[in-house]
This record gives structure tokens, C-alpha cells and sequence, in this order.
């Protein structure tokens, strides 16, 4: 089966990926493996796990300039952002198009190309995706139960998949680069629209307990808000003068501040409506970090709660765990390892790599 996977990565992190200029003159297959060997996003840790059973795997990074005018060039095309996807993906003709990252590779772009696919699935795990054009997707694939009945209430055939963890990653981590153990880190995003409750968290836990922030400052926007959100943007404006917010972090960068890191600090999104299965779940239980994450009601499917992660069911309650791990390294310690084995365990790409074949063979 040949299945390709086209997504947009952030931004951020390509900006970030290329600041050595030497690896935008590689070759395009040179420039692929190091975007795939440095494990930004956990579509991609699929990928060997899929080849060792059979199956073609490609991917398409289409935001990726430099990746993508290398593949025109090697072709003897003329690199046009749009036109160069839609010839890679007329030339791999997919059994499966796996599709995120970017609405505009929905809608009239999948009208144009869906005839070299033999099924289109694509992936919603943020509010951003219940308001797409989902026309000619074959399946949806969502981490978060309130996206999954908001699907099949809206008649898409719609299937469960959660992120995972790739535990080769911790042996490739360069641990040297953090000296210094952090006693607790936030890595993530912080903005109004999408993450109130991470804002009140963050913003009270900043002059509670050493956290230290790994997050870029985000764009404030002047245009008319909701009521609330434009006081959340005040409130991180205030934020932000107040604490020493480090750029942010991703790809093994960001698994080495996890990695040193005493304890992860996790705040979900507001759109998962208090419901647990984010990545950085995975991510920093996966390098061994104590995670602090919300008491959700789905939790227990995922870990067990003070066993194998750190809960809290309120602002006060957050800081008066932290503060009891900081001091008591055992039970910390304890804690993070049985996160660290239920994550090899039960949250790993090989697991996923089985799952996604399954969901694919009851769609051909």
C-alpha cells in the first residue's frame, strides 16, 4: 500500500530548522531524512514502523521551502507552492493521502487532486478543524472525544487515534546541551483565542513556584475580540512582562528541556473541553519527566492518575504538588519512571503504525 503524508509544519520550527543555511543546499531526499531525524511531529514516527510492514510510506512537508524548490528542481520543474504539491502527489498516486496541518490543503485543493487518491483521511485535533471544508474526505482522524461525536453527529465517518512516542528519541537527546535541571518547565503555546485555562494556570504558577518558560511571545491582535479573550490577551501581555520567556523549543531541542526538566507542566487547549490526549502527554513522559497535567475524566484511559502522572484538579492544587515533588525526588521520581513505562508500553509509533492500518483497511 502506498500511503503519503502531506502536512504544513510550524512555522516557527522550519525557521528554526534552517538556521543552518547548509541544509537548504542539500539534495531533497538529504533535506527529508533530517526533517524526519530531528522527530518534530509524531505523524512522521509512523513512518518506519509502516515500511517494516509492507508498506510505502512518503512525505511532503509543503511548507517547507527550501525542502520543496529542492524537489522542483530535481524534477525540472518550476517550484510554485501549490503546483509542486499537486505534481508530487499525481506522481506517488496514493492508495492513502494523509492530510493536515493547513486548511488549504482541503476543500478545492482536494477537489483538484482526489482522482490520484484512492482515499483521503486527514486530522482535527484543534477547534481550527470543526469549521473546514471536509468534501472528498474519505475519514477523519481525531485524538479528543468531543471532535469525534461533533463528526459523527455531522454524519463523517470519523475514527480515534491518539498521539504517541517515538522511545528511540531518548537515546538521541543531547542531554549536555541543558547542564542546569530545570525544576519545572512550560513548553507550548500561550494565546487568547485558543488557550484560556493555560493562561490562568501559567500566569497564577509564575510567581508560585520556578517555572521556567520555553514559548515565543505571541502576536497580539488588535482587531475586536470576544469580551474574554481580549482580557486573557491583557493578562498575557502582563504575563509576559514579568517572566523571562526563552524562544520557543521543538524537534530534539525540545525533548532535551523535557528531558531536564524535574517537571513537565500540561494545560490542554480549550477546545478539548477538559478532556485528556494531547502530545506533550506523551512527549514528557516518554524522556522520563514527571508530568503535571489536569485531573480529566478520561485520564485513567491514558494513565493512571498519581501513579503514573501528577494531577491537579485546581490552581491551588497544582502548586502544592509541585512544590511536594520538588522536595520528595523519590516519589517524583517514582512517578515519572511508571509514566515513562506505560508510554513505551501503550503510546508508541509501532502500536499507532498498527492502529492506522486497521482504520485504512476498513476504508478500501
Amino acid at each position: 500500500m502506498k500511503i503519503l503524508l502531506l502536512w504544513d509544519y510550524y512555522v516557527s520550527y522550519i525557521n528554526m530548522f534552517y538556521r543552518d543555511n547548509e541544509i537548504a543546499k542539500l539534495p531533497y531526499s538529504t533535506q527529508l531524512d533530517f526533517f524526519k531525524e530531528d522527530y518534530f511531529l509524531w505523524y512522521a514516527y509512523l513512518i518506519p514502523y509502516l515500511e517494516q510492514m509492507g508498506h510505502t510510506v512518503h512525505l511532503i512537508i509543503g511548507n517547507a521551502l527550501p525542502l520543496q524548490k529542492a524537489w522542483a528542481n530535481e524534477n525540472d520543474s518550476t517550484y510554485e507552492r501549490f503546483t509542486t504539491i499537486k505534481e508530487q502527489i499525481k506522481n506517488i498516486s496514493p492508495d492513502i493521502l494523509w492530510v493536515c496541518g493547513s486548511a488549504h490543503y482541503l476543500g478545492p485543493f482536494l477537489k483538484e487532486i482526489k482522482d490520484y487518491c484512492k482515499k483521503i483521511i486527514t486530522w482535527v485535533a484543534s477547534s481550527d478543524g470543526l469549521s473546514v471544508d471536509l468534501t472528498n474526505v474519505d475519514c477523519v482522524l481525531s485524538s479528543h472525544d468531543n471532535f469525534i461525536d461533533y463528526f459523527k453527529q455531522n454524519g463523517m465517518l470519523v475514527k480515534k487515534m491518539l498521539p504517541c512516542f517515538e522511545p528511540n528519541i531518548v537515546k538521541k537527546i543531547n542531554s549536555k546541551s541543558v547542564p542546569i535541571p530545570i525544576p519545572v518547565s512550560f513548553t507550548g503555546s500561550l494565546t487568547a483565542n485558543y488557550f484560556i485555562n493555560r493562561i490562568d494556570l501559567v500566569y497564577y504558577l509564575s510567581t508560585r513556584v520556578p517555572i521556567q518558560f520555553w514559548v515565543d511571545k505571541p502576536r497580539f491582535f488588535k482587531r475586536p475580540l470576544p469580551i474574554i479573550n481580549f482580557l486573557y490577551q491583557l493578562k498575557l501581555q502582563s504575563l509576559f512582562k514579568k517572566i523571562d520567556a526563552k524562544p520557543a523549543v521543538f524537534g530534539k531541542d525540545m525533548f532535551a528541556i523535557l528531558q531536564s526538566s524535574l517537571i513537565s507542566l500540561n494545560i490542554h487547549g480549550d477546545a478539548a473541553m477538559g478532556l485528556a490526549g494531547n502530545i506533550r502527554m506523551f512527549e514528557a513522559t516518554g524522556v522520563g519527566s514527571l508530568l503535571m497535567t489536569e485531573n480529566s475524566p478520561n485520564l485513567k484511559s491514558l494513565f493512571e492518575p498519581d501513579y503514573e502522572v501528577a494531577t491537579y484538579n485546581s490552581k491551588s492544587e497544582a502548586k502544592e504538588k509541585i512544590n511536594f515533588y520538588l522536595t520528595n525526588s523519590f516519589e517524583r521520581e517514582a512517578v515519572a519512571k511508571k509514566g515513562q513505562e506505560r508510554t513505551f508500553q501503550d503510546h508508541n509509533p509501532k502500536t499507532r503504525a498498527n492502529e492506522f492500518i486497521e482504520i485504512v483497511k476498513s476504508l478500501i
